[in-house]
């Protein structure tokens, strides 16, 4: 995966990258693919291939194999099931053939937001994402972050349990400075949607994931007004106890941080995000799978933006603007 640069926000272009274990699981990766495809061949880097040359080195941008719709910023594929087809097509076209005894390497093109969930059958568009789960160091972080709400400030939540009614409201503020630049929903905006929501459905304490230190504190001083007790990792790490998780945390990077807030808001009774956000959306959709009852349900998203509203199904809510950005719930697996 591409590496962030200095400022830890932005994607750094350029030629380093971090291993796939920097987020997540490999041996668990390994595994369940194994057991799904038990004929496959894992190979964890390039050079393990054999007869490997520059000149049997391919990229491919996959949408050119199928018709594309341009949608937003992102064109979303509109004929899914041609195309495997074109695939072997595609590889049909290289003399010597493709073979075992001559590889090609096929280096696909990042191809964010393109291959429509609608294609899938609604059982694996809810479980395909379960080929991965992140490092067992984000994991203990994150059980302990959440073991701290349990004992401190919500003694009816049990640890161990999913989604909870009466539990928590997870708020994502996303006023980093990026953010800020890129002209999206200001602080007064989101906060307000947050605190408004939090009050309407009488949850009076929000676990807040945020980039912002001071946005943060006048988060926590408005909420205090509105009788709402904020909490955010480093408030509850920094009880005593949870000396060796707190220094893990401090050791982890920005994105390796944003995974514990991730897995806490999985489990939180109401869930506010704001439109722009790929971060948010995942947390919406991933929590969405719960509303199905196990399975993937579409129809919750608002193209209109009713309200204010660009998404909602009763657990998770996405506030944002008319006809931005509604490639996400069509497009991101959750």
């Amino acid at each position: 995966m591409a590496a962030r640069g200095d400022d830890m926000m932005a994607i750094k272009d350029g030629d380093k990258h971090l291993p796939f274990g920097y987020l997540f699981d490999v041996n668990y990766f390994s595994q369940a693919l194994k057991t799904s495809c038990p004929r496959i061949r894992i190979i964890t880097s390039l050079e393990d291939i054999d007869g490997r040359t520059t000149s049997n080195y391919t990229h491919l941008e996959p949408k050119t194999l199928a018709a594309s719709l341009a949608r937003d910023y992102f064109p979303i594929c509109i004929n899914p099931s041609g195309w495997a087809t074109n695939f072997h097509s595609f590889l049909a076209g290289f003399t010597p053939s493709v073979s075992a005894q001559n590889p090609r390497v096929i280096d696909l093109e990042v191809h964010y937001f393109e291959w429509p969930l609608s294609f899938d059958s609604p059982a694996f568009v809810a479980t395909f994402g379960r080929i991965i789960q992140f490092t067992s160091d984000i994991k203990t972080v994150a059980a302990a972050i959440l073991y701290g709400i349990a004992t401190k400030y919500a003694p009816s939540i049990t640890p161990s349990a999913g989604i909870q009614n009466g539990t928590f409201y997870g708020a994502h503020l996303r006023t980093a400075k990026d953010a800020t630049l890129s002209g999206w929903r200001t602080y007064d905006e989101q906060s307000s949607d947050y605190l408004t929501e939090a009050s309407s459905h009488n949850l009076s304490l929000i676990y807040l994931s945020s980039g912002n230190p001071n946005d943060t504190s006048r988060f926590i001083q408005t909420a205090l007004t509105k009788n709402i007790t904020v909490m955010t990792k480093e408030q509850i790490l920094a009880l005593p106890g949870f000396e060796t998780e707190k220094q893990a945390m401090d050791a982890m990077s920005w994105d390796q941080k944003a995974m514990l807030d991730y897995e806490i808001m999985l489990r939180a009774s109401i869930f506010g995000g704001t439109f722009e956000t790929s971060f948010g959306w995942n947390i919406a959709l991933k929590r969405h799978i719960v509303v199905g009852g196990g399975t993937w349900v579409a129809g919750s998203d608002r193209p209109e933006a009713e309200g204010g509203v660009k998404f909602d199904d009763g657990r998770s809510k996405m506030f944002g603007r008319k006809g931005k950005m509604d490639f996400f719930p069509r497009t991101l697996w959750p």
